[in-house]
């Protein structure tokens, strides 16, 4: 199984809607997750939310190595762990989730701002498709960028 050495994890900054604790590591929403009334976002842009039981949302995360590599596996348990759920019986389609996620996280430098949006493709059939992508933040200077998204 692959070893991935990169993880997403929340800046704490309200005014770009990330509401999670700093520090904590981020997945993507599920249908089931809700923003919880902090925030709208229009129909094409996601979120992440926390691996906690608290499932906090953030719009962006930061890409930081860790000190031992993780396989999708042990991140599927880690996210079960984390939300008191069985860790024995984690369906497939899950860890392929986590892998996918881990894959898009690891294509990117360390203290990279990413998101999440949906991009649709309407021909040649209408489908949706979730996309990670790099977040920029042009009206900030560079002093403003480490003191918000150093974590």
């Amino acid at each position: 199984m692959k070893e991935y050495e990169k993880i997403l994890v929340a800046p704490h900054a309200e005014e770009f809607n990330c509401f999670a604790d700093k520090g904590s590591l981020l997945f993507i929403a599920d249908k089931k997750d809700n923003k919880k009334g902090l925030f709208r976002l229009p129909k094409d842009i996601h979120y992440f939310v926390t691996i906690d039981n608290k499932k906090m949302p953030s719009e962006i995360g930061i890409v930081k190595k860790r000190d031992k590599p993780i396989t999708a596996t042990d991140f599927a348990e880690l996210i079960d762990k984390e939300r008191s759920m069985d860790t024995k019986n984690i369906e497939q389609d899950f860890i392929d989730q986590c892998s996918w996620f881990l894959e898009k996280v690891n294509s990117h430098a360390e203290n990279t701002v990413l998101g999440t949006s949906w991009f649709e493709k309407i021909i040649p059939k209408k489908t949706k498709e979730l996309r990670i992508h790099k977040v920029f933040f042009r009206a900030l200077s560079k002093e403003e960028k480490e003191s918000i998204f150093s974590v």
